[in-house]
């Protein structure tokens, strides 16, 4: 195994987009995967030596420099740095079916400055593998959160991916000098919302979740319908979460509220110049507001054709005004590892956020043995993400207090 120290650390400056993902109150993103058959722990390390020499920044931990810029500094200490990787066999091991407990077996990263960018944990099972994930959002968005896995299998089955694309200052368009800047002008301008870190921060704990499994023929027979009511261009994705903005609006909030329902769009095909492998954050919201009232009563395909449309406005020049505004709001104090109020990407009491994971090639996390069977994401509360899954997709709902103890349904 070749092994590649550098004598000297290497420095990365976070993104003017990264910042709004790192501090108090923020969620790593933690995924578990389950894989039927047993996995080697001392293959796995080795390929995860190999990754760590492309996706080195994952070696070491966000410091700041005391003017209010941080940077992801390299730990170059042993080819994993500050990485955690163990292997554990629980004495009493969960149901596979138990999301809850399973969810448990995870080990998430720290959103501190100086701590591990990534936590990585193998638990033996009776029956097969669960590997633990938790990469911090800091370091990068849902994308490279996968791409990185990804080339860690590929590299551990003998082969290899494209190496990450790691010049973050490519995503720097200025600053907003907008020095009186509301939270509804701040939300306009960067489709995050203004929220004290306090107010978030009791949202991504003790989340319970609504497993939803939606399947091929559900979303085939409501795409042709809302086709044949006139809405032609619309994507699976776009009826996907139409559907389940109708199913919780009605649950959680009264006709007369304004709700919203957002929507992670990954803006690296605007910038080309990025590349495809940019590792880093290039995920902004395409939130769309809305009456309550109007998602009742609209049909499927009237809401997912709104929801079509408020996507679509996310273009190269939307982008940059939102990275401009994100960086004057850093001038002016925001950001800082101290500070009390932050962006978030749904407001917790108004909003469903759905992040569609289920174009994800999961086949590409083969370790050898094959690709996993089941996920188990480790999420905030009001936030879904949705996987595939066989004959359809896998939508799990996080819930917050109130809202119910979970539930296993289906859509056929």
């Amino acid at each position: 195994m070749s092994s590649s120290i550098h004598p000297e650390p290497r420095t990365i400056a976070l993104a003017p987009f990264d910042y709004v993902f790192f501090g108090k109150g923020r969620h790593p993103m933690t995924i578990a995967f389950y894989f039927e058959q047993r996995q080697d722990f001392a293959s796995l390390k080795a390929g995860l030596a190999r990754a760590l020499e492309h996706f080195y920044p994952l070696k070491g931990s966000l410091r700041s420099d005391g003017k209010g810029n941080i940077h992801i500094v390299e730990d170059i200490s042993s080819p994993f740095g500050l990485v955690s990787f163990e292997e554990t066999a629980p004495e009493n091991s969960p149901e596979l079916e138990d999301l809850a407990a399973m969810v448990l077996l995870t080990d998430p990263v720290i959103h501190e400055l100086e701590q591990s960018l990534l936590n990585l944990r193998l638990v033996q099972l009776p029956r097969g593998s669960l590997l633990s994930a938790s990469m911090s959002h800091g370091a990068a968005d849902g994308f490279g959160y996968f791409f990185f896995l990804m080339s860690w299998a590929a590299l551990t089955r003998g082969q290899g991916l494209p190496p990450p694309y790691l010049r973050r200052e490519a995503l720097d368009f200025g600053i907003d000098d907008d020095v009186d800047i509301s939270n509804d002008t701040i939300f306009r301008k960067s489709g995050y919302w203004p929220l004290a870190t306090e107010h978030f921060q009791a949202h991504c704990e003790k989340v319970t979740y609504d497993d939803i499994f939606i399947s091929d023929a559900f979303l085939k027979a409501q795409i042709a319908e809302a086709q044949s009511a006139g809405f032609p261009d619309l994507s699976r994705n776009d009826v996907l979460t139409a559907y389940l903005f109708k199913k919780y609006a009605s649950k959680w909030h009264a006709p007369e509220e304004h709700i919203t329902v957002n929507t992670a769009v990954d803006y690296r095909r605007l910038f080309p110049e990025i590349t495809p492998v940019y590792f880093g954050n290039a995920v902004c919201g395409a939130p769309l507001e809305i009456l309550c009232r109007e998602v009742l009563d609209s049909s499927l395909g009237a809401l997912a054709q709104k929801i079509r449309t408020r996507i679509a406005a996310v273009d190269r020049a939307s982008v940059q005004r939102a990275v401009r505004c994100v960086a004057g709001l850093r001038a002016r104090g925001w950001f800082t590892e101290t500070a009390e109020q932050g962006l978030r990407g749904w407001h917790p009491d108004s909003t469903l956020l759905v992040t569609n994971l289920s174009r994800v090639p999961l086949a590409q996390l083969d370790f050898g043995g094959g690709p996993p069977t089941r996920l188990y994401p480790r999420g905030g509360s009001r936030s879904t993400a949705v996987f595939a899954a066989d004959g359809g997709v896998r939508a799990l709902v996080g819930l917050r207090p109130g809202d119910g103890p979970g539930s296993v349904t289906r859509a056929d």
